[in-house]
């Protein structure tokens, strides 16, 4: 068990490594998602009562869009480069493969968060980092980066995937967007954990059962290659 999840740390250090020393990728979805709640503070009146019920949803929009541009341009960079090919011939299992591009893409996600949340409390002039907020944003995470990487393996090889994916992506995590959405504008409303916690378990039981269906199905997306 201690190898198993050592092998899966070792492809995303690699992987992290390489996007650091790039850099474009970060730059490029940061300046990205700073202008999607740009434009959408110049669009929206947040002066209007029903700004709560508003602002979770372009938060989380944001951070799916953001994924789906960052989730692209990795798997370009991946498939230009040749690097997948190289570590298919590693003899390690295919899960743990998987999992390591789940946990790149997963900590690269966080990381975007941990930007896109200040910006998006400054610009709005609205506290979300709460508890709550920030435990369903790793459940989110966590879920939008297991159904795209999956996803993306399957479309890397296609000529429309930039298009595809996010076509494909979106209504598999539609649940977990809403969840999301749900417990964001809970939270701001001061609402009690009974009267979410049932999103939090949703969340939380998407990942699990994605998580192990994921796994099971990437050895068979390979056959492509």
């Amino acid at each position: 068990m201690k190898n198993y999840i050592l092998y899966i740390w070792y492809i995303a250090i690699k992987d992290i490594r390489a996007e650091l020393q790039r850099k474009d990728l970060l730059v490029l979805t940061t300046i990205f998602s700073f202008t999607c709640v740009v434009i959408f503070n110049i669009s929206i009146d947040v002066a209007n009562d029903s700004y709560i019920r508003v602002l979770p949803g372009i938060l989380w929009v944001t951070i799916f869009f953001t994924a789906v541009l960052g989730l692209n341009r990795f798997l370009s960079t991946e498939r230009d480069s040749g690097n997948f090919e190289s570590l298919l011939l590693l003899p390690i299992s295919r899960d743990i493969l998987f999992l390591g591009k789940v946990t790149t893409l997963f900590l690269f996600m966080i990381v975007l968060e941990i930007l896109i949340f200040p910006i998006f409390t400054i610009i709005f002039n609205l506290n979300i980092i709460y508890t709550p907020i920030i435990l369903v944003a790793v459940l989110t995470t966590l879920g939008i980066s297991v159904i795209g990487t999956i996803i993306g393996s399957m479309t890397s090889n296609t000529g429309v995937r930039e298009t595809l994916l996010p076509i494909l992506l979106f209504p598999l995590i539609f649940p977990m967007l809403l969840g999301a959405i749900e417990v964001t504008t809970s939270v701001l409303r001061g609402e009690t954990w009974a009267e979410y916690n049932k999103w939090i378990q949703l969340l939380a039981v998407i990942d699990i059962i994605f998580t192990i269906v994921c796994s099971f199905l990437f050895t068979h997306v390979l056959k492509e290659y």
